[in-house]
């Protein structure tokens, strides 16, 4: 609890500042046709986030708990990288490229699937096929995080519901790595005090780029060598991954620009048909959490639980999908 208040305390005073500093010098999101939001706001707040949580991490290392720095090395070059885009919006081909080498690194320092377990079966595959599934998934969460930052509130109520459930889901032989998950849920908490709707801060590319590294970071440290947790730990992500994959299938299927900026998500479609900011925000934070407790009766329950579990899971998603169709026609 000291950890989550300390991260909570630090983020609301360093964001306050962020604000403050952003204002002052102009670093504005400015509205544009794609927006969800009509007037100028402050674009870095992930900044105050990421430093609190280094700090944080920093201090637990004189407590002897070790964290691989290296890697986290690598999330906070992500993040400049992110900011990088947000003072200068850099070239959509040079942020991949940029992004390509970071889920590389990953991979190639030895973070990878070793197999794949489902049902209490583990199966194997050829190195480079897990090595490109690993990539894959790296690049992918960089990008889902980024694309799903769109609306007050969403993308960090998101990451402190993935704290608290990845927390759960950790054994407890890996404490380092679940208390990284408090220090990160208290600083997101301290920063949502801006962000939730109506928002003063936006967390930028900064912010979103950030936690969509570290999420599929951690989830590949922890399933390097536990592979039974992958499958519950996708489930618990699966709001933000399946609007992603959505939406990024349906406009390869209408051969639309895939990495094109678009207003086509489905909180998009909700907040275009006129629902509130703060009603979107708490449709994903409630399926969230029922994704969090079918991964948690899925890793902690019975084989039979396993299957039904992972089917309503499945279910919810199509069944979201459906509802913010019809919801949308409606409105239009």
């Amino acid at each position: 609890m000291k950890i989550l208040a300390v991260s909570f305390l630090g983020s609301v005073l360093v964001t306050a500042m962020t604000w403050v500093l952003g204002k002052r010098f102009g670093i504005h999101d400015i509205p544009n046709q794609r927006s969800s939001h009509t007037i100028p706001k402050v674009r870095i707040g992930g900044v105050g986030f990421i430093v609190v949580f280094y700090v944080v991490l920093k201090g637990l290392s004189w407590f002897n708990i070790l964290l691989p720095w290296r890697f986290l090395a690598i999330a906070a070059a992500v993040a400049l990288l992110g900011l990088a885009d947000d003072f200068f919006k850099l070239s959509p081909k040079l942020r991949l490229a940029l992004q390509v080498l970071a889920s590389g690194a990953v991979v190639m320092l030895g973070v990878r699937l070793e197999s794949l377990a489902l049902w209490g079966y583990e199966w194997s595959a050829p190195v480079w096929v897990l090595q490109g599934l690993s990539f894959v998934w790296m690049l992918g969460c960089i990008n889902m995080y980024n694309f799903m930052d769109g609306a007050d509130g969403l993308a960090g109520g998101f990451g402190i519901l993935l704290c608290f459930f990845l927390y759960f889901l950790t054994p407890v032989g890996w404490h380092p790595y679940r208390v990284a998950l408090l220090a990160l849920a208290g600083a997101l908490a301290g920063f949502l005090l801006f962000n939730f709707h109506p928002s003063k801060i936006f967390m930028g590319d900064v912010g979103s780029t950030f936690l969509g590294f570290f999420f599929g970071l951690y989830v590949l440290l922890i399933a390097r060598d536990l592979s039974q947790v992958l499958v519950p730990m996708i489930m618990l992500m699966s709001p933000f991954l399946w609007d992603s994959f959505y939406t990024f299938g349906r406009r390869a299927w209408q051969r639309k620009p895939v990495w094109q900026a678009h207003r086509e998500h489905l909180y998009q479609w909700l907040i275009i048909s006129g629902i509130s900011h703060g009603q979107v925000a708490g449709l994903y934070y409630g399926w969230t959490l029922f994704c969090g407790l079918m991964a948690l009766l899925y890793q902690y329950g019975s084989r039979v639980l396993e299957v039904t579990v992972l089917l309503m899971t499945i279910l919810m998603a199509l069944g979201v999908t459906l509802g913010v169709k019809q919801y949308s026609k409606k409105h239009d």
